[in-house]
């Protein structure tokens, strides 16, 4: 028993004993404990709000807005490389995930480093990278200007080549590749795998670069925004939906500090630091980039909520008036910005009232925006739609 003990801790090191053999009682001691609860409370959370913000936008998109854009097909393959990942977890858990190294048998050992290079392939990297290209494409539909378009689309260019690096570095980090997750093969003279050392200086280089294109993505459109012919309180309220990536700025420094540990850290499989961060990393980033689209959903909640309690205290809709002119005035049913891409519509529902026609009313609070794809009502750009009353008297003298 004792030396299934000692060569179980051998391997799972890479040829290195932990610490002196230990007895059975302590070995089945310390191979009952298991941090798999925390990690799962961690990622499951943050899995399921993403799921939810991507399929309340697809049906915003499909449904509501009735437009789908390239950045919301991008934004589902996201989620994709999320789902995969969360496969990944839920398959370590059976054998190794949240498990002391030494008590992991070779075998789940190499369950556990393939699962590793699934996960860093298609969520560390893809996933995330996928997720800065989908907001690349979002912030294409309104910025102006030749300077905007180049850099988002060098943005784009960069993020392509850098995951195919990145996908180098991982596949061909040992050759033959099954070395990477067998380390009995290292032994053999004819495997050649980089130090470890090197391998966390390039995955810090891919974090840094990650959190620098999260901090560019969330203040580019600082400007653009500011300068859109919307009221300022709406552009405080985009800028702030878009800065959420800064979130994603935060967890990456975290992330940052796990891989720096890394290469002294005998026990990663217990809290499995770099791979459960980088994962809350990447689903807040779709968390955050699904907000913008998500608009129309919260005016239409907020709308119903509004709505309800008027009815509530008035016993009905009031009138309103315009500029403060009276409802009997006319009223200018045409405000298109064209110029600064931001568009404003109009639209209402007809009932009649015996003499009378009336226009359902709703203001400013009752506004539906929304940013809508290439394309769109003849541009891209932000719709405004507002909804109003309008009186009409039918009577003749």
């Amino acid at each position: 028993m004792s030396s299934t003990i000692s060569r179980a801790t051998a391997v799972a090191t890479g040829g290195a004993a932990l610490s002196p053999t230990l007895s059975p009682e302590a070995f089945a001691a310390r191979a009952a404990e298991s941090n798999l609860p925390f990690i799962m409370g961690m990622i499951i959370p943050f899995f399921v709000l993403a799921f939810i913000a991507v399929s309340l936008r697809t049906y915003v998109r499909l449904m509501v807005v009735k437009v789908i854009g390239i950045d919301d097909y991008i934004m589902l393959a996201a989620m994709a490389c999320s789902c995969v990942a969360m496969a990944i977890f839920s398959w370590q858990s059976e054998h190794s995930l949240g498990r002391h190294t030494n008590t992991i048998s070779p075998a789940h050992m190499i369950i556990h480093r393939k699962g590793n290079l699934i996960y860093s392939t298609v969520g560390a990297v893809l996933g995330l990278h996928l997720v800065k290209i989908s907001i690349c494409f979002l912030l294409m539909r309104f910025v102006n200007g030749k300077a905007y378009k180049i850099t988002l689309w060098s943005i784009v260019g960069f993020l392509i080549a850098f995951t195919i690096a990145c996908w180098g570095t991982l596949i061909f980090w040992c050759l033959p590749v099954k070395a990477f997750w067998d380390f009995s093969l290292r032994r053999l003279p004819t495997t050649h795998c980089y130090p470890q050392v090197h391998v966390t200086n390039i995955s810090l280089m891919n974090t840094s670069f990650n959190m620098f294109t999260d901090v560019l993505l969330a203040t580019l459109p600082v400007h653009v925004i500011w300068n859109l012919q919307i009221n300022r309180h709406q552009k405080i309220s985009l800028i702030g939906v878009l800065s959420l990536g800064y979130a994603a700025v935060g967890l990456g420094v975290v992330k940052a500090i796990k891989q720096v540990g890394l290469p002294k850290d005998r026990d990663a499989t217990w809290t499995q630091g770099v791979q459960m961060w980088g994962y809350v990393q990447l689903n807040i980033s779709i968390i955050a980039s699904c907000m913008p689209a998500l608009r129309p959903l919260f005016s239409w909640l907020s709308n119903a909520v509004s709505s309800g309690h008027r009815q509530k205290t008035n016993g009905g809709s009031a009138m309103r008036s315009f500029g403060g002119e009276d409802m009997e005035t006319a009223i200018p049913l045409r405000d298109l910005e064209a110029g600064n891409r931001a568009f404003v519509s109009a639209n209402v529902s007809q009932k009649s009232m015996g003499d009378e026609s009336w226009i359902d009313a709703g203001g400013d609070s009752g506004s539906e925006k929304e940013i809508l794809p290439m394309g769109s009502h003849g541009n891209a750009g932000i719709v405004r739609t507002t909804m109003f009353t309008v009186k009409t008297d039918s009577r003749r003298d």
